[in-house]
């Protein structure tokens, strides 16, 4: 999992066409999701969402190869906070955030200014910080805090990303602006016997320059 930074960013950053950086805003929250009964009845939970997303700034730092192309491929490192904020106690988690996406559309064109493009793909999320907010105080995402639950979160996270975007040439540089979803895979809770699964949004802008490779 470490190396999934090498393996995705990396070397799209050394063949990238465009390089810059984003800011985006994130809408989180975890779902709850509880088995459902094997018959109807009046009084049974069958999901839990919270009822309040945590919302944050979201940095990256982005990449794109292909950029003429129809097909391409882009990558980013980005700092994203997941959790849920509703009533006490609150979930709020710091991931470093590595997607690898295939998009389809370009983001420059000699035909317009002005590209429409959509892209998908894996993501990983490395977890960064955990914290729990209760009563004024904040606790580390462990077992027996906040009222003495199971709060322990994994290291990590994989999703599956997809977005719609418009790319928006500016000179040289590219303006982008998009919106994605991110559906987590992984049973992030530990505990309580119930999964937890990571699901966001996240709305974002992008100012991208061309990169200049030295001669060959």
């Amino acid at each position: 999992m470490r190396f999934w930074l090498l393996a995705t960013f990396l070397p799209q950053a050394l063949a990238a066409q465009l390089w810059g950086a984003s800011l985006g805003r994130v809408s989180a929250t975890v779902d709850w999701q509880v088995p459902k009964p094997s018959q109807p009845c009046d009084f049974c939970v069958v999901d839990i969402a919270p009822n309040a997303s945590r919302k944050s700034w979201s940095p990256a730092v982005v990449v794109n190869t292909r950029a003429e192309d129809l097909v391409g491929l882009s990558s980013e490192v980005r700092y994203t906070l997941k959790g849920y904020a509703t009533t006490q106690p609150t979930l709020n988690v710091h991931y470093v955030e590595t997607p690898a996406l295939i998009r389809i559309g370009h983001l420059v064109s000699t035909n317009t200014p002005i590209s429409p493009f959509i892209e998908g793909g894996p993501a990983l999320a490395l977890r960064v910080h955990c914290e729990v907010d209760y009563n004024s105080t904040d606790a580390a995402c462990k077992k027996g805090v906040a009222f003495g639950q199971d709060w322990r979160v994994r290291r990590f996270d994989i999703s599956g990303v997809a977005g719609i975007g418009l790319a928006i040439r500016a000179g040289s540089e590219v303006i982008v602006v998009g919106a994605r979803v991110d559906y987590g895979l992984v049973n992030i809770g530990r505990g309580q016997g119930v999964p937890t699964k990571n699901r966001s949004k996240l709305l974002y802008v992008s100012l991208l320059a061309p990169v200049e490779h030295p001669a060959r």
